[in-house]
């Protein structure tokens, strides 16, 4: 077996942890659902019964009680027998005056003697009690029946007090918990076995055959205080280090591309982060002192006006397609930093792949190589859309930004696939939202959610 091909067993803990992670409430709902299944069986079936009941030894006359149990089985099996019968519980109703035996008659051997126990259950006490008593009054046509037997009672019946169980509810509480929680690791084992998704860089380049540009922390929301929840970017300040040092690597590649000058970000499906990542990218950038632009050919969902919290109003880069204004009409300044730019909109098209492929493009991407260093492009995901293929005659490599554990590695291999047969020239990917691993305490554990969707 290749070494490529062993199983990396902290990899796979790690894996079925982020599982647990995903779908803990769903595990939460099993666990009640068993113990509500439980107990309701209990409250549906139980049935309050009570016991009365009597020692005997049967022997035959001239014999001494105290024989062996061996020897003895054939008497008692014969007293059983008798006992049951249908003449006996005739006696038992005509003593008691019923025209049916209100409780149910049962014989055991108490273990290791010659012992019987005699047992009357019924729905109360009280006839369970009478029931034993007639048994216990009557036992003489039971002996006659059966040859010179002879019945002695060793230990009388009593009126029972207390029903011979009572619900056990937090035991089967307990055992469908512990049914729930198999179900459950059953249940996780399975998803992150079938799940075959993308959780560590190496996982690029073993499983994908493309070079990682590097990994993009995880920031939880609950560590960003309100003020600056919603400013995922390299600007802020308040954002961990870790994080902009992030940026700060990927772009060192790109600097050293020096052939390179436009780039586009895409990623197989929404929410992985491909708009974060080219605004923090493009922000990188313009903090060496590149002149850099920005722009959103997201069309069917703009997003980068908001990340970048733009105000000042300006032509949608749709009325630029569509023939309405001007290049500079569509220009923004990033009002962030001097040396960046930003071409973005708010409109939704549903019609973008056809706004994509005229010629009004191309004109675009011609005369902005001539005003800036980088232009940095973000299109939708390839999974969802035909867009970010319309592009890419345009462009002078692409960056496929993959989140963690989230696109399973079948769809991101679908992707590359389209983008090679493209010429989309993809020169890495970066896996995004990166969480620390169980056995890895040198991990951060940042991260960050924007909101994305598509409509139908």
């Amino acid at each position: 077996m290749e070494e490529n091909e062993l199983i990396d067993l902290s990899d796979v803990c790690d894996r079925i942890y982020k599982t647990w992670k995903k779908v803990w409430k769903q595990c939460i709902i099993i666990v009640l659902v068993c113990i509500c299944l439980f107990e309701a069986k209990i409250f549906l079936t139980y049935q309050k019964t009570y016991t009365s009941s009597m020692t005997v030894v049967v022997s035959t006359k001239g014999e001494d009680i105290l024989v062996s149990k061996d020897s003895n089985e054939e008497t008692n099996n014969a007293f059983r027998n008798a006992l049951m019968s249908s003449s006996m519980q005739k006696v038992i109703q005509d003593d008691l005056k019923v025209t049916y035996l209100p409780a149910t008659l049962s014989v055991s051997v108490v273990p290791n003697t010659n012992f019987l126990v005699v047992s009357s259950t019924a729905d109360n006490a009280k006839d369970a009690f009478q029931v034993i008593q007639s048994v216990e009054k009557n036992y003489g046509q039971i002996t006659r029946l059966m040859n010179d037997a002879n019945m002695i009672v060793l230990e009388k019946p009593e009126l029972s007090t207390q029903p011979d169980q009572s619900p056990q509810y937090i035991k089967n509480a307990i055992s469908a918990i512990v049914l729930a929680v198999g179900i459950d690791l059953i249940i996780i084992v399975v998803l992150t076995l079938l799940r075959r998704t993308i959780t560590k860089e190496e996982h690029i380049k073993n499983k994908l055959h493309l070079k990682s540009l590097g990994s993009i922390p995880f920031i939880s929301g609950k560590k960003r205080s309100f003020a600056y929840k919603d400013q995922l970017l390299v600007t802020n300040e308040r954002i961990p280090r870790m994080f902009r040092d992030s940026f700060r690597s990927l772009v060192l590649t790109i600097e050293r591309k020096k052939d390179k000058q436009v780039y586009m970000f895409t990623s197989t499906l929404p929410n992985e982060g491909k708009s974060i990542m080219s605004a923090n990218t493009a922000l990188t950038l313009a903090q060496d002192g590149c002149k850099v632009i920005l722009i959103d050919l997201d069309l069917r969902n703009p997003s980068l006006y908001q990340i970048l919290q733009l105000t000042e109003k300006k032509e949608q880069i749709g009325d630029y397609l569509d023939e309405k204004c001007s290049l500079d009409d569509i220009i923004y300044d990033s009002q962030i930093n001097d040396h960046l730019d930003v071409i973005t909109g708010t409109k939704r098209y549903d019609h973008s792949i056809e706004m994509l492929s005229r010629s009004r493009l191309n004109e675009l991407f011609e005369e902005l190589r001539k005003r800036y260093d980088y232009i940095i492009v973000d299109v939708p995901p390839v999974l969802m859309m035909q867009d970010a293929l319309s592009v890419c005659q345009y462009i002078d490599a692409s960056i496929l930004v993959i989140k963690q554990d989230y696109a399973k590695i079948y769809e991101i291999m679908d992707v590359l696939n389209e983008l090679s047969e493209n010429d989309a020239h993809v020169m890495g990917c970066i896996l995004n939202s990166v969480e620390k691993s169980l056995f890895d305490k040198e991990s951060s554990h940042y991260g960050y959610g924007y909101g994305y969707g598509y409509g139908k």
